[in-house]
């Protein structure tokens, strides 16, 4: 049986990516991030096969995303060191920065993050890669049913809940932004099918972009959302200019077959 430890298991990907390798029949063991915590005497005991760190905040004071990423991307590389075990770390596509034009970025694109939470996911990964049996999964916009109070989509939500009003404080570059996001089984699916080429040492890279076949507005999925909760509608400024986050996943499909199962044309991420 394979000893997976997840940081970061209480959130919403953790703890998808935590259900996957539990109903594939592994021993899974669960460490929630901290900004302040400190690596538990009880992960050396344990003799992992496999770390997967899955932490991350987006919002709140700088300092503090900060301080969680890193405190948990450290005890992600001290645990895998320990063990001796491939560590993957689940990124973002927002390491590549925004674009001013709709290129898709493969794995070779030039890192170019900008908000406090991109630079130091930027930073993480590349301290995971500096680890020889590191690989990071770089996600893009990640969709689910149960919409995160954490993620940019519960973010509008909420904000439209309490303020009863057609405006937000998300800013207008975010709801303009083009992006292919992904469903959040499907990214546990594909950290879960890395993991086992990982395990059997069938890699043949250390970074894979992860994200669904279709691009779209944040501003016309945060439409969907509001819509679906009966909240005001989104009001969308023209006059901003697009910018683009959109990632090519050929290395991921063409190399370990993984296919996305859900699309935002479907609309079942709101089911």
């Amino acid at each position: 049986m394979t000893e997976v430890l997840v940081i970061g298991n209480r959130g919403l990907v953790g703890s998808r990516v935590a259900s996957t390798f539990t109903r594939a029949g592994h021993s899974v063991h669960g460490l929630p991030s901290s900004a302040t915590s400190t690596l538990p005497a009880s992960v050396h005991a344990t003799d992992y096969d496999l770390i997967i760190n899955a932490a991350g905040q987006i919002w709140g004071d700088p300092a503090t995303i900060r301080r969680r990423l890193e405190t948990a991307t450290a005890d992600a590389i001290d645990a895998a060191t320990a063990a001796d075990c491939p560590l993957i770390h689940i990124g973002s596509s927002l390491e590549y920065g925004p674009r001013n034009s709709p290129q898709w970025s493969d794995e070779t694109a030039e890192l170019r993050p900008t908000s406090p939470y991109a630079l130091c996911k930027a930073a993480t990964s590349e301290q995971v890669l500096e680890y020889p049996r590191g690989v990071v999964i770089r996600s893009g916009l990640v969709l689910s049913r149960d919409i995160s109070s954490q993620s940019l989509l519960g973010k509008i939500r909420d904000q439209a809940a309490a303020a009863a009003a057609p405006t937000d404080t998300v800013p207008a570059e975010a709801l303009s932004m083009v992006r292919n996001p992904v469903h959040v089984d499907d990214l546990a699916s594909a950290v879960a099918t890395i993991a086992r080429f990982a395990l059997q040492q069938r890699l043949t890279h250390n970074v894979y972009n992860c994200a669904g076949p279709s691009a779209t507005t944040v501003g016309t999925l945060a439409a969907h959302v509001r819509k679906q909760y009966s909240l005001p509608p989104l009001e969308v400024d023209p006059s901003v200019p697009a910018l683009y986050d959109l990632i090519s996943t050929d290395r991921l499909r063409q190399e370990t077959g993984w296919q996305p199962r859900y699309s935002i044309e479907s609309g079942d991420w709101l089911d």
